[in-house]
């Protein structure tokens, strides 16, 4: 009756069931008791009664369930809704200029002049609107993303604690089992017990015969409801067979069964042993011949199914991601054209327009960093038009989506902001993808380190730099080739001498003295650098194109379908270094290439 098991009783069940019956036979007396059961008819009452016993030891063993997971299971917790996004802001309309047929020079001049600084205050006041409310609805995202990952965290708690509660019951499981092993020997006897009261009832002397020459007594032996009998034999006195006879309902009658069990060889077995008659006080063996006992044995085949032990689902006690929280609104004007109104075309941005653009390509990376505006030293001219242009010339050449372009300008880029959003963008790069890198802004070597060049952020005092090493120049270079990327182009328009433009920006301090030390930390396989001067040079800006002048000329290089960082370098070299050296109010500058100048953009 083993096929009964249930779906879910353990394997461990089957295992101490072995070890239990495994040990020894059981002795089971039916004897008369009470009865307070049903009588059950069949035509095999041992058949049944062994049947009887295999299923209750089947129930017997089968363990109690565990703790119900899906009523404790705390519920998943609903990632955030984001904001509204920032849209769009309108611009004003930009004005094309036209002298009058009889407006003088002077008066064309002022008039563009008065109403290019209207329209330049209009953008300007719409530029900062978008930064301040892109900043807003990050910050809203932030602490949405906060609680989030703290009510996450809570519920990852409570889900560990419950697997312990879990784990905890089924070692409680194991020991009840472990404890059902010592006591089933006495669990079969009242399980055969109970199963003779249901088909058999009581043992009853059915008839004697008495041979007193022999003193041999024979007695029929049968069951209460008739279904069993056996005519057993025993030696008694002639004295003592006629009070038997005479006293046969007082006469206690004890059968004797052993009861084999093998659950290795899958069988339970039954058989009768010997009988044991008493009457006041004396007891009368009749013993079977161990053919007789063998031929009462009844075997029963166990059926065992081996089942799985019973484990609760490794999804439902699975652990929350903390981190799925809302992407935050990367601030990236140029993608938005805040384009201020100049008396000067953007020759690169025209010429742009009739490149073919590139296939996107997921494995490529774009940050730019433009500062031109800084709070606590002189600005440079045109390093943001020049971050802007270049952020659209490389998305447009190079295949690099706005979803994997970092643009950082002016006041955005505080040491808080750059750190932050370096290190998330480097975070997403993956195996063998390719970065391009920019900057274009300050660059200051600290004389107390023997002039190691740091990269200075808008808010950063540069007598202070020091106390930020994550912009020294050789730990940035060193985070981008420790990313995953296959390859680093970077192109830095900063001299790291201390000075832009022909002025100092460490007070008191002449820069011609200040020689930047050279950066080695990076890795040159994976790594070129092109940089916009030598040693102690100035960066120079160039007045007639409204841009830097080593970064306009890269940007041409590019345009003129350049890839090779060879071909690229050798091109703006020679004009960058021409054109300091033809115009006026500008210092010589020769730029320079590190690493890896075999690869290409």
């Amino acid at each position: 009756m083993f096929e009964s098991i249930k779906k879910f009783v353990p394997f461990l069940v089957t295992i101490l069931l072995v070890q239990s019956l495994h040990a020894g036979d059981v002795e089971f007396v039916w004897k008369k008791r009470t009865v307070d059961t049903d009588f059950k008819k069949t035509a095999k009452p041992m058949q049944a009664v062994n049947n009887e016993v295999v299923e209750d030891l089947t129930h017997y063993f089968e363990p109690r369930r565990p703790l119900d997971v899906n009523a404790l299971m705390p519920k998943e917790i609903a990632p955030p809704k984001a904001p509204p996004r920032v849209k769009k802001p309108k611009l004003p309309k930009q004005i094309e200029f036209v002298q009058g047929k009889y407006e003088p020079k002077d008066e064309y001049e002022a008039r563009v002049n008065r109403l290019t600084q209207k329209y330049n205050a209009e953008v300007e006041e719409q530029r900062r609107w978008y930064i301040s409310a892109v900043e807003s609805r990050n910050q809203r995202i932030e602490r949405k993303n906060a609680d989030y990952k703290k009510k996450v965290e809570e519920r990852n708690h409570q889900v560990l604690l419950l697997q312990e509660r879990v784990n905890n019951d089924y070692k409680k499981i194991e020991k009840e089992q472990k404890e059902k092993k010592h006591k089933v020997e006495s669990r079969l006897s009242i399980f055969y017990k109970n199963a003779f009261k249901k088909y058999y009832q009581n043992p009853k002397i059915l008839s004697t015969d008495y041979f007193v020459n022999d003193e041999i007594m024979r007695v029929k032996l049968g069951s209460s409801v008739d279904n069993f009998t056996e005519t057993l034999e025993f030696k008694m006195p002639a004295h003592d067979a006629q009070k038997f006879d005479q006293s046969l309902p007082k006469v206690k009658t004890y059968v004797h069964f052993k009861v084999k069990s093998d659950i290795d060889k899958r069988d339970i077995s039954i058989g009768l042993d010997h009988v044991v008659f008493k009457l006041n006080g004396e007891e009368y063996v009749a013993s079977l011949s161990r053919a007789e006992r063998k031929r009462y044995m009844l075997k029963n085949s166990i059926k065992l199914k081996k089942t799985a032990e019973i484990k609760q689902s490794e999804k439902m006690l699975a652990l929350q991601n903390a981190n799925k929280g809302i992407a935050t609104q990367n601030i990236k004007t140029e993608s938005y054209e805040f384009a201020v109104q100049t008396n000067t075309k953007n020759d690169i941005l025209d010429d742009l327009k009739a490149q073919k653009s590139a296939k996107i390509k997921k494995s490529n990376w774009l940050l730019v960093v433009g500062i031109e505006k800084y709070l606590n030293t002189d600005d440079i001219s045109y390093s943001r038009k020049s971050a802007e242009t270049y952020t659209k010339v490389i998305q447009k050449l190079m295949g690099v989506s706005e979803g994997h372009t970092m643009s950082i300008v002016d006041e955005g880029a505080t040491s808080a902001q750059l750190k932050h959003k370096i290190d998330a963008i480097l975070s997403r790069v993956k195996k063998g993808d390719t970065i391009y890198f920019y900057y274009s802004g300050h660059g200051v070597p600290v004389p107390s380190e023997k002039n190691e060049p740091y990269m200075l952020p808008s808010d950063v005092y540069p007598a202070s730099i020091q106390e930020y090493s994550y912009f020294k120049l050789k730990n940035l270079y060193k985070k981008l080739t420790d990313s995953k990327a296959g390859k680093v182009v970077a192109v830095v328009d900063s001299c790291f001498s201390g000075s832009t433009d022909g002025v100092s920006n460490i007070k008191g301090v002449a820069a011609t003295v200040l020689v930047p030390k050279k950066v080695s930390s990076y890795d040159k396989k994976r790594m070129v650098i092109i940089a916009a001067g030598k040693d102690s040079q100035y960066s120079n800006k160039f007045d007639e194109k409204q841009q830097r002048l080593f970064s306009y000329y890269i940007m041409r290089a590019l345009l003129d379908k350049k890839r090779k960082v060879n071909s690229v370098y050798s091109d703006a070299e020679e004009k960058v270094e021409e054109t300091s050296q033809d115009v006026k109010g500008l210092s010589k500058q020769t730029p320079v290439v590190m690493g890896n100048s075999k690869l290409s953009f």
